[in-house]
Parts: C-alpha cells; structure tokens; sequence
C-alpha cells in the first residue's frame, strides 16, 4: 500500500533522450513514488520517468506517450543502469498488469495531483495532460 511517507521530491530536474528521438524532463520539485513503494532498495532514475509519464504523459515536445512506449521506456532505462533482471521483470510487470493500466487509464493517482497542484501551477508552461482515448 503506497503511503505518503514513501514520496520522492525531485531535487533537480533531470532529463532523458528515448529511443523514439524525444526528450523526456522530469521537473525539480516533482512528487513521485519511486517504483510504488516496492522496490525502494534501489535508487533509480527510471521510476522516477515512469511515474513523470504516467502523471504528464507526454514528451518535451508534446506528443503523446503511449502505455507501452512508457513501459519500454522504464526497461531501457534500467538496462543502461546494468539492472538486466528488474528491466526485463518490471517491463513484464508493468506491460502486463491490471494495476498499471489502470493508473495508466486514470493517468494519475488523486493523492499525487493533490501533491503536485501547487507545483504545476508555478509552472504555467507545463500543461495537465489530456486523457488517453484508448
């Protein structure tokens, strides 16, 4: 069960280039989960992309991402950090499911909009994304 405590507050906005050519920002100040409060023995840069894509959902350059590039996205990720088993486990995990196409589907969990409400409004240029029409 993911509890509030369990949230990550980006200290620097950091900034990743996907294998579709398109940037993805992750902005200082972003709340996220890491890997949902399951794998918080590791510190890595991916959960913090794929709870990004799964709030905003969309690259730098405004296009939108879909549910399974999202999950590429997290593996790649993870496979350039040497974490061979969890890209390939969490890749299945979360391409395959309910729970993550369901956050997927709602786009963004009530308590991380709450949370991050205040902080988007500071930054006018980044926009709430539109829902998926899937």
């Amino acid at each position: 069960m993911f509890e509030w405590s369990d949230v990550y507050i980006l200290r620097e906005t950091i900034t990743y280039r996907t294998r579709y050519g398109k940037d993805i920002t992750a902005p200082e100040g972003f709340h996220c989960d890491g890997a949902s409060g399951i794998a918080c023995d590791i510190d890595s840069r991916s959960w913090k992309f794929h709870d990004w894509m799964y709030y905003y959902g969309r690259f730098d350059d405004g296009s939108r991402i879909s549910f399974n590039q999202a999950q590429v996205i997290l593996k790649d990720i993870l496979e350039e950090e040497g974490r061979w088993f969890r890209a390939m486990s969490w890749y299945v995990a979360c391409r395959y499911s309910r729970g993550s196409r369901k956050a997927w589907a709602d786009k963004r969990e009530k308590e991380m909009c709450m949370q991050n409400y205040k902080f988007m409004m500071m930054h006018a240029d980044v926009t709430t994304p539109a829902p998926d029409p899937e």
